[in-house]
């Protein structure tokens, strides 16, 4: 069910008719999963190529981080709900102004609180953030922060038409869940192919982002990749193939010679 929040709506169109950069009253939105955001603050950024950028800045009424730091990306689903909603509501003012893209910024305090800092008298804030494009049909196109936004579709060696949207952790422990939107039926895929190019997005993608979690996020313990295809077949039905692979050393697991990966990152211009 829509959520509803005709305030939001009448404040993003009050922005673009008078570039008022704040809310008169900060409001609070339920996010469709039982928590909720305030919304203090809307912007229009333009970017180097002149596309305008709603940016939404907001305060999550909960801590996203109770056990250490997640990735953004973690939250993506929950927020292209409500960018989806906001969107949805506010459609005819962001067109007629001309707005390409949402980004949703949450600034927060973790309650766990780092000791030494502490000690100091610092206190660390931190900050989510997720981009999106607006589409046609009135909703939101995720640009995961995993990778860079130039990546999200790479040229695959086997040619599938996959771009990536969620990078999360998956409902497993331990697992590191890529899921793709799939540019062709999946339904006449050849089996052989999406193996292939699952491999290949094993190399080209998950790698990557092993390594940034590796980098910033020590406290999780990934064990396993799933790559998902996902195809919109209309009306609300779905189409998805998944495969999974293990991870040792901060490594995706494909079977593959050393170079074979090579010769894979070399085809896809990555090496």
């Amino acid at each position: 069910m829509p959520l509803r929040f005709p305030a939001l709506a009448l404040a993003v169109a009050l922005l673009f008719a008078s570039a008022a950069p704040s809310l008169a009253q900060p409001e609070s939105v339920p996010l469709g999963d039982g928590s909720s955001v305030t919304v203090n603050q809307y912007l229009v950024e333009t970017d180097g190529e002149g596309r305008k950028i709603l940016v939404i800045r907001a305060e999550p009424e909960f801590d996203p981080e109770p056990y250490g730091p997640v990735p953004s990306d973690s939250y993506a689903r929950v927020l292209k709900m409500f960018c989806d909603n906001l969107v949805n509501n506010s459609w005819d003012a962001l067109q007629e102004d001309s707005i390409t893209g949402v980004r949703v910024r949450w600034d927060f305090t973790p309650t766990q609180v780092n000791e030494e800092a502490k000690a100091n008298g610092i206190t660390f804030t931190r900050f989510h953030e997720a981009l999106f494009e607006l589409r046609r049909d009135r909703s939101c196109l995720l640009m995961p922060s995993s990778v860079r936004m130039d990546d999200l579709a790479p040229v695959l060696p086997s040619g599938a038409p996959a771009k990536l949207e969620y990078a999360e952790y998956g409902p497993y422990p331990g697992e590191l869940r890529l899921t793709y939107r799939y540019g062709s039926s999946l339904l006449e895929a050849d089996q052989a192919m999406l193996e292939r190019s699952a491999i290949e997005l094993c190399i080209l993608h998950a790698d990557g982002i092993l390594k940034t979690h590796a980098q910033y996020y020590p406290q999780r313990d990934i064990r396993s990749v799933t790559i998902v295809y996902y195809r919109d077949e209309g009306q609300g039905q779905a189409t998805t193939r998944q495969m999974s692979f293990p991870v040792f050393d901060g490594v995706c697991q494909t079977g593959l010679s050393q170079m074979l990966t090579d010769a894979i990152r070399s085809a896809a211009g990555a090496a």
